[in-house]
């Protein structure tokens, strides 16, 4: 079986997905200019997403492939197939608690087949476990320029950026989420709420601390 992939629709989708992965490394810079900058990029980004979808919506497209590309299965199925192996493996340390483990077997799932944004969501959530906030911020990253309409990988990059104590950038994140709350579901939206409350007080706590000490 062959599968075929359209190279306008493939290359329209790189674009996008490298502007989104650009945006979000300006959001994280240090110079405020340039993150205010990309947090305005990125809220009008949501909006013409939305504004697709609702076109979308209101009238029937139809896709059409090419026969320019053609892409051999076999081999690419027995990496995913390994890949996934490496990913149970994983997820069972994970839940044993065993972050390092974990983590190793992300990554050699990663390596077997880097195309699936939620084995770099699996290995942000093992470095946040290791306070590794580096890795986190690094692989969420790459998640989003796989897909940038995983809600989940908003939040984890929220908490990485939250660990690093760069408060006001995590909001920014949440932001971008809460743009376009109607997409959320109900859950979604509790997470997302209940991690800036969590934010907030932190940052508020840590303000509150840096006033003390100013004062003795």
């Amino acid at each position: 079986m062959e599968e075929m992939i359209d190279d306008l629709s493939l290359d329209d989708f790189e674009k996008e997905t490298d502007e989104i992965y650009r945006l979000m490394q300006d959001l994280t810079s240090e110079d405020n200019e340039v993150s205010r900058k990309a947090s305005n990029q990125i809220e009008k980004y949501v909006e013409e997403r939305k504004r697709k979808r609702d076109e979308k919506e209101l009238i029937d497209g139809c896709w059409t492939t090419s026969s320019r590309v053609v892409i051999n299965e076999d081999g690419e199925e027995k990496r995913k197939k390994l890949s996934e192996e490496f990913r149970k493996l994983g997820n069972e340390s994970f839940r044993s608690q065993d972050f390092v483990t974990a983590k190793e077997y992300y990554s050699s799932a990663i390596l077997q087949y880097d195309q699936n944004p939620i084995l770099f969501n699996n290995r942000a959530q093992t470095s946040l476990r290791l306070e590794d906030y580096g890795e986190v911020i690094k692989d969420t990253f790459h998640s989003i320029k796989l897909n940038p309409n995983i809600v989940k990988t908003y939040v984890i990059l929220a908490k990485g950026l939250k660990g690093e104590r760069a408060y006001n950038k995590a909001l920014e994140v949440l932001l971008t989420l809460q743009k376009d709350i109607n997409n959320l579901t109900d859950v979604e939206k509790k997470v997302v709420q209940d991690l800036e409350n969590e934010i907030k007080e932190e940052m508020s706590n840590v303000e509150n601390n840096i006033k003390k000490v100013k004062k003795t």
